[in-house]
């Protein structure tokens, strides 16, 4: 910061005025006032500024609570301000004083004694000088502040700081501290002397040149406004004030005579559209001094300054200049500048643009980026993203910069070639791989991920992401002349006027409006598009289509990926948004800019081209070769001011009508060849495009390109297409082993709805004039594997990648079984080899080599696992390579994330992706027989029938409704989908319900069974569709078909196997016999439990069974399952079963069963559980075991009555209900008992405001001893000593220090929170306040603590107290000499104290309501609690006395009470847990018949209940040798306690009740002999 001549500062900020009289101010300030101008002086107050005018007058700005920036009205002739920390003096030139603002006319306000005053100073206090010299000092309590040192006389100044005066004392004279100084300059400019002085008031000031008097001239400053040499000579100043007189030493001002001297010339510049550029000249002289710029040797009107400046630049501002200067004495002449423009404007982010950009052409505004097309063909692109300069560095030759939707960055040569910048931004989409059909091109532009490209017959071709069928080109997209492109559909104009849509149309983007004819310019953005009549009419449509502000007819515009600019063609332009996307304004153009060119509309960028106004055309160039009867599309590509008219030639001639920007050369002829350009012209010049060759070849059919083999699915669809050339017309017929195919006249041929019978040998026969041509031949084969659902978004999920799911390898034709993972299949050949086909982006299809044969197989989200027929498990594909034993596994069922497995012993265990990462079931889910599919891999089906499910995260109950349970007997099977179940009974019946926490069930149907089906025999579902295998072989579905994946092709053979997954079901319909695919496992059986053997089964349906025992006919076990409800001991063995169908049968070894007669063995005990008050819960038990078993539960060692089943129900539990529980299993061989689980209430209960989760029973809060509240906070102790805070951190109160243990006291206030540590110490964190966390020296040896607001107050171990200033005050001295504390509370104003008599103290406070009247007589106290304005007692025998702020009827109330154990200011606890309100008020969120408290804790806005419960259990602090020892936790009266220790200590003995202490008091045991070493402690706590 320079030119500063005054200067201020308070507290957090600074302020300073320049000698301009601006004022800056920095730091913690309020923004400078609007009217701070013609400033001389500043001062600061505490949050508000003065400044003091050149006129006299004075503002203020800032604060203004106390009306201390309230200048009075008409307050003038000020000399001097001052301003304190509420209030603002002004000095008038008269020397009176003037304040305002806090206590202006008290303590204030200046000495009525003194009329006139000479400076004044104000800060924490007031400081006056008089013009005598001697100083008065006011406005503060503190006298200190306002004595003025005998020494202080002469003073010629003051100044004050917060608690301190200042005086600058003279020697009778002024001072003249600054003198004025030599000075030269050039005649005709000004000089300035001064000076600057301190003396006593007032101050006069004399000038003089040599020895005369200046008359006038009386202030600190001599003002020269344009100096000639007869003021050359000596001046001096004559400075006066009461005391005395004194000169300044003389200085001398010289004057020059001279012509323009240059000192710096002008420099080249870049003149960018639109900004300021400027060129200046430095030169001195005798002044005045004229100035002449020329521009071009042109004298340039209306600048005559050494700055030659223009605010917006244009094109005609380039140019050569140079500047003549002159005066009375000469002339010079500067040196040339040249100044180059750039016809490029940019806007939005980037704004800004390359200064070596020329001879542009074209500009397109993208995503973060520009790109500048040169007329050379170059290209250059600048900005952000992941587009670097270096991108575009290799495109050359271009002549049309391709726009539209998307990131990537690409142009049309001059031959006709689309060029994309380098590195490609493209990816999947194959965006680089232009088709040889869309060449050469004659335009082309880019949607989100496609293009499209009009070739030089002006056909369009199309090519990327075809998810919406936007490369789908309709057939009538022919004898195009221009096209536009949003993000997922394009526009086609026909050089008929008409126009042409395809792609995407959720807008309504292709819905043409109604006389969109004789069109002759296109425009598209995302979702919309417009198109521009003949007439000047402008349409639109679409999502965010609007039409210009302006009815001015449009020549041209762009729409953005956000916005939309138009260029109007009487050169006015207009913007707008249509999302809340369109960041940094791209739609508003900057201001200045004219002559625009072309504009282009970006994401949130926008870009112009903005001269010069001549006009340059550019055009496909070189030769250019077509087949007679071909037409032919040329395009102009031209820059120039709007409107452009347009001549096309053919050798240079001007062809008849030729006048668009296009010209369709008709079906060719060999005259139709020759050389063609175009001349474009507008009222500025001129301009023909480079030559283009044209010639006509005339041919038989040549093919270009051959249908090619293709392996289809069942109902699938085979696509061939050829490519041909020749002369026109050429006539095309598709054959089929030979034979035509009637209507197949096309290049392309598609056959849908694949059957076997369509397999065979295709081939095109094309022919013309000159002769014909066949094409190569291609096989179709179709493989016995059918495809419904989504198959190409693409396939079974929401993969945006290709997977070529239709495309199976040839030898599926041998598949026996067919599975499904998210993004591929797989199937089982008959010799047992596996095969893979779809997408491999994880490797799923990447079979591991030289593996034995395959017995089943199953897909996950991204990898494939497979069972072999040695017994081992293979997985491989994402983060999966592993093969491994797996003894005895009896089913598996491949996860989104891993695989689930089910052993016949019931085991269960999941292994994860990264195939270390294993987890089991617990081993109370032994009892599976078969494990689900689809989404619920961990459901599990029973042998019993019913089911089970693994989750740590929910339970069956939440996911199956209450009414579905009756219905959920004799199941076989069970898969899931997103949001329903499907379960398939042995009936042959289906049972389906929904479920989903966060969205709606049966959306779609998937819960409505088709009416009539029965006889299932196998389910899978989808996300939210299900699909059925009837007995008979037949494939039903049902649900969400908006892929079709509940629609069942038509023709549909018997089905072999079926997997569906997501969207999609893959089908095999070959004929084969059957096959088990299961694994043979041994189950371990009990006997009276079920078995149920549910073997996975292939081939063609129907199917017949016949099981088998140790090589027994089991006559009536029939089905394709076996299910016996109650085993005996005779049947265990081997099981078998025999299939047949009409393809052949076979034997299949099925199980090995093992069925034995044991005593029950406990899988799973109750856990220990913590609930919220009146929540509920259950405990469960699970035995195995000869059945019946029989359970028995126990609270506290007791039978609970009708407690007999696994499951223990425990409803609205109260702490009463806490304890400690457990189960008795038991059959006819014996019994086992469970461990003891504990079930806690609580402990922790609150109520009241609740924000922040205050209210809350915090996660991981266990064995809770005591609770506290603060002002947004919850804490608690725990019985091994530390603490867990909860609620709202403002202040950090959450924040405990690091390793706070051994706590035995815990306290909340305010916003901060107290400990008091086992050694005595205390420990604080938090804040609110500087006294909130300060521990004073004394809080040694501390027994017991109380907090209320900022005042702490401690019993320590000697029976004294002591506390912080808050609380101690006048009292200390008294309190201090006492050692018979036994209980202490602190107040928010006043205190109470226990004594060891019982009686009760109270000091502090000014006792409003009487709150330390202390009741005469009270006695037998153990504990007492000070609130606000009221004072409780508790006493020993139960009851309560008050007194303070409380009427009559609750004193009387409070009086009647009995059985009390524990007091706050506002409640009482009960023996029986029970709270009673003092008030009656209870506050927000009381929970209604609360019960089993113990103590409370009351907050600002909330209370915290601390609730009896099990766990309950303290620890001593170490003792060492003999005595009493204090057990620091909450006892309570009513309460009998036992203490246990570890080793045991003999001699332990309770003092006795009359001891008692009261709540949170030491609790003392005497020891003998003495204790040394570690010990453990445990204090029973039982009511009494």
């Amino acid at each position: 910061m320079t030119n500063v001549v005054a200067l201020a500062a308070d507290g957090s900020r600074s302020v300073a005025v320049k000698a301009d009289g601006t004022v800056v101010s920095w730091g913690d300030s309020y923004p400078v006032s609007a009217d701070a101008t013609n400033i001389v002086a500043v001062a600061c107050g505490s949050s508000h500024t003065l400044g003091l005018r050149a006129d006299g007058s004075v503002i203020a700005w800032g604060s203004n609570h106390y009306g201390e920036s309230s200048v009075p009205p008409g307050l003038s002739s000020i000399v001097k301000i001052a301003a304190g920390s509420f209030h603002s003096f002004a000095l008038k030139a008269d020397g009176t004083l003037h304040v305002w603002g806090l206590q202006a006319t008290t303590q204030n306000q200046p000495p009525t004694d003194v009329a006139h005053w000479a400076d004044i100073a104000g800060s924490g206090f007031n400081i006056g000088l008089l013009t005598n010299g001697t100083v008065r000092a006011w406005g503060t309590v503190e006298p200190t502040f306002t004595q003025i040192p005998p020494s202080v006389t002469n003073a010629m100044a003051v100044a004050g700081g917060g608690g301190f005066g200042l005086a600058l004392l003279g020697d009778g004279q002024p001072y003249l501290w600054k003198s004025p100084t030599d000075l030269t300059v050039f005649s005709g400019a000004p000089a300035r002397f001064e000076v600057k002085a301190l003396g006593t008031a007032p101050v006069r000031y004399q000038w003089r040149q040599g020895n005369t008097d200046l008359p006038g001239e009386t202030k600190p400053v001599l003002p020269i406004a344009a100096a000639q040499t007869s003021q050359a000579g000596t001046y001096r100043v004559v400075v006066t004030d009461s005391l005395g007189v004194s000169t300044s030493e003389p200085a001398t001002l010289t004057v020059l005579e001279s012509p323009p001297v240059i000192l710096a010339q002008p420099t080249n510049r870049v003149a960018l559209a639109g900004r300021p550029f400027n060129l200046q000249v430095e030169v001195e002289g005798s002044l005045p001094i004229t100035y002449e710029w020329r521009r071009n040797g042109t004298a340039v009107p209306g600048v005559s300054g050494p700055v030659f400046s223009r605010t917006n630049a244009v094109y005609l501002d380039a140019g050569d200049y140079e500047v003549v200067m002159a005066n009375a004495f000469g002339s010079r002449t500067s040196a040339v500048a040249r100044v180059d423009f750039v016809p490029v404007a940019a806007w939005g982010f980037p704004s800004w643009v390359p200064e070596s950009l020329t001879n542009v052409v074209d500009v397109l505004a993208g995503s973060g980026y520009v790109v500048a097309l040169r007329v050379d063909g170059a290209v250059t692109n600048w900005g952000g993203g992941n587009l670097p300069g270096t991108h575009t560095a290799g495109m050359s030759n271009i002549v049309e910069l391709i726009r539209g939707s998307g990131g990537t960055i690409a142009g049309l040569t001059a031959r006709g070639e689309i060029q994309f910048a380098q590195p490609p931004t493209f990816s999947q989409e194959n965006l680089g791989f232009v088709p040889a059909t869309a060449l050469p091109a004659a335009s082309a532009v880019k949607g989100d991920l496609h293009f499209t490209a009009i070739n030089a017959h002006g056909r369009a071709v199309s090519w990327g992401n075809n998810t919406y069928g936007q490369t789908n080109v309709p057939p009538h997209a022919t004898n195009l002349v221009a096209l536009a492109a949003g993000y997922h559909h394009t526009l086609a104009l026909r050089a008929d006027g008409q126009l042409v849509t395809w792609g995407r149309n959720n807008a309504g983007q292709l819905n043409l409006p109604e006389g969109a004819t004789n069109i002759v310019a296109v425009w598209s953005g995302a979702e919309h598009s417009y198109a521009r009549r003949a007439d000047g009419t402008l349409f639109s449509w679409g999502a965010g289509a609007q039409m210009p502000p302006t009815s001015a007819p449009v020549a041209g515009m762009s729409v953005g990926e956000s916005h939309t600019l138009v260029l109007h063609e009487d050169g006015a332009t207009s913007g707008w948004t249509w999302n809340s996307f369109a960041y940094h304004f791209p739609h508003v153009f900057p201001t200045g800019l004219t002559n625009f060119i072309a504009l282009s509309a970006g994401f949130n960028q926008s870009a112009a081209l903005v001269g010069p106004p001549q006009p340059r055309a550019r055009a496909i160039s070189g030769t250019l070769s077509l087949y007679s009867g071909e037409t032919l599309l040329l395009r102009a590509n031209a820059a120039g001011l709007p409107p452009l008219r347009y001549q096309w030639r053919r050798n240079g001639l001007e062809l008849s009508g030729a006048t668009n920007f296009y010209f369709s050369v008709p079906a060719a002829e060999a005259g139709r060849g020759g050389q063609y350009d175009v001349v474009v012209w507008n009222t500025h010049g001129t301009n023909a495009s480079p030559l283009s060759s044209v010639a006509v070849v005339e041919t038989k059919p040549l093919l270009t390109s051959h249908p090619t083999n293709q392996v289809r699915l069942f109902h699938g669809t085979a696509h061939f297409s050829a490519g041909v050339t020749g002369s026109k017309p050429v006539h095309l017929q598709w054959q089929r082993n030979g034979v035509d195919l009637p209507g197949e006249t096309n290049l392309s041929l598609t056959v849908p709805g694949l059957r076997f019978a369509q397999a065979g040998t295709y081939r095109l026969m094309a022919s013309n004039a000159f002769g014909g041509a066949l094409s190569d031949p291609a096989e179709l084969a179709v493989m016995p594997v059918a495809l419904f659902g989504d198959q190409n978004l693409p396939a079974f999920s929401f993969n945006p990648l290709g997977t070529g799911l239709t495309n199976p390898p040839i030898r599926v034709t041998n598949a026996v079984q067919i599975a499904a993972g998210g993004h591929h299949l797989l199937a089982i050949l008959d010799d047992g080899s596996p095969l893979a086909w779809g997408s491999n982006e994880n490797g799923q299809l990447e079979i591991p080599t030289g593996l034995p044969p395959f017995t089943t197989l199953d897909g996950g989200g991204w990898h494939s696992v497979g069972l072999l027929q040695t017994g081992e498990m293979v997985a491989w594909g994402l983060f999966l390579n592993t093969r491994q034993a797996e003894p005895n596994l009896l089913d598996f069922s491949a996860a989104s994330t891993g695989v689930s497995m089910l052993y016949g012993d019931g085991g269960i265990k999941d292994v994860a992706y990264t195939g270390a990462a294993v987890s089991h079931a617990p081993a109370a889910l032994w009892n599976g027989a078969a494990l689900g599919n689809g989404s619920a891999p961990r459901l599990i089906i029973n042998h019993d029938g019913t089911l089970a499910l693994w989750s740590d995260t929910t339970s069956l109950e939440t996911i199956v409704p209450e009414y579905v349970w009756p219905h959920l007997t004799n199941l076989v099977a069970i898969t899931a989908g997103d949001r329903h179940y499907l379960a398939l009974r042995a009936d042959g019946t289906l049972l389906t319900w929904g479920y989903h926490p966060y969205g709606q069930v049966n959306q779609y149907g998937e819960l409505n069974l088709p009416p009539g089906l029965n006889d299932v025999i196998a389910i899978e579902a989808g996300l939210s569709h299900s699909v059925a295998l009837r007995r008979t072989g037949e494939l039903v579905a049902w649900g969400h078909n908006h892929l079709g994946q509940a629609s069942i092709p038509p023709g549909l053979p018997p089905v072999a196997s079926f997997a569906t997954k997501i969207h999609g079901t893959a089908v095999l319909v070959r004929e084969t016999p059957p096959r088990l695919v299961s694994p043979v496992a041994t189950h371990q059986r009990y006997v009276g439990t079920a078995l149920r053997l549910l073997p996975k089964l292939v081939g063609s349906h129907p199917m017949a069974a016949q099981w088998y025992r140790n090589g027994q006919l089991l006559p009536q076990e029939t089905n394709l399952f076996l299910a016996e409800p109650a085993l005996a001991v005779t049947d265990a063995g081997d099981y078998s079963v025999v299939l047949a169908n009409a393809h052949g049968s076979a034997s299949n070894r099925v199980a090995q069963v093992n069925v034995t007669d044991v005593s029950p063995q406990l899988l799973a005990t109750p856990d220990s559980v913590q609930v919220s008050f009146r929540q509920s819960t259950n405990l469960v038990a699970t035995a195995k075991g000869t059945f019946p078993l029989t359970y028995r539960w126990l609270f506290n060692g007791e039978p609970i009555p009708d407690a007999t089943n696994a499951t223990l129900v425990l409803p609205q539990l109260t702490p009463w209900q806490a304890g400690w529980y457990a189960v008795v299993a038991s059959n006819h061989l014996g019994a086992v008992t469970s461990r003891l689980a504990s079930v806690t209430v609580g402990p922790v209960l609150g109520w009241g405001d609740g924000q922040n989760g205050r209210t809350n029973n915090p996660a991981g809060l266990t064995n809770a001893l005591a609770r506290a509240a603060g002002y947004g906070h919850s804490a608690a102790l725990k019985g091994d000593g530390t603490v867990m805070v909860w609620g709202f951190d403002q202040f950090g109160a959450l924040q405990p220090p690091a390793g706070l243990s051994n706590v035995v006291q815990l306290l909340a206030a305010e916003d901060y929170c107290l400990a008091l540590l086992a050694d005595g110490s205390v420990r604080a964190w938090g804040a609110g306040g500087p006294d909130a966390t300060f521990v004073p020296d004394s809080f040694t040896n501390v027994v017991a603590l109380s907090v209320n607001s900022f005042r702490k107050l401690a019993l320590r171990r000697d029976g004294s107290i002591t506390g912080n200033f808050a609380i101690m005050d006048a009292h200390l001295e008294a309190l201090a000499a006492r050692r018979d504390f036994a209980a202490v509370s602190a107040g928010y104003y006043h205190s109470l104290a226990v004594l060891t008599n019982g009686t009760v103290i109270a000091w502090g406070g000014q006792n409003l309501k009487g709150e330390t009247n202390v009741p005469p007589g009270l006695n037998d106290v153990i504990s007492v609690a000070a609130g606000f304005e009221r004072s409780v007692a508790l006493r020993g025998n139960g009851t309560v006395a008050a007194w303070g702020g409380f009427d009559a009827g609750q004193l009387t109330a409070i009086s009647n009470l009995t059985e009390v154990s524990f007091i706050t200011p506002s409640f009482a606890v009960r023996r029986d847990g029970t709270v009673v309100s003092f008030s009656g008020i209870y506050g927000h969120g009381w929970p209604e018949g609360l019960t089993g408290v113990l103590t409370l804790a009351e907050g600002t806005y909330h209370i915290l209940a601390l609730l009896r419960h099990p766990e309950m259990r303290g620890r001593l602090p170490e003792p060492a040798g003999l005595g009493t020892i204090p057990f620091l936790v909450p006892t309570l009266p009513f309460f009998d306690y036992q203490l246990e220790h570890t080793p045991a200590v003999d001699g332990a003995s309770w003092t006795g009740p009359e001891a008692r202490p009261g709540y949170g008091q030491p609790l003392p045991f005497e020891f003998t002999p003495p204790i040394t070493g570690n010990r453990f402690y445990r204090l029973n706590q039982t009511p009494r």
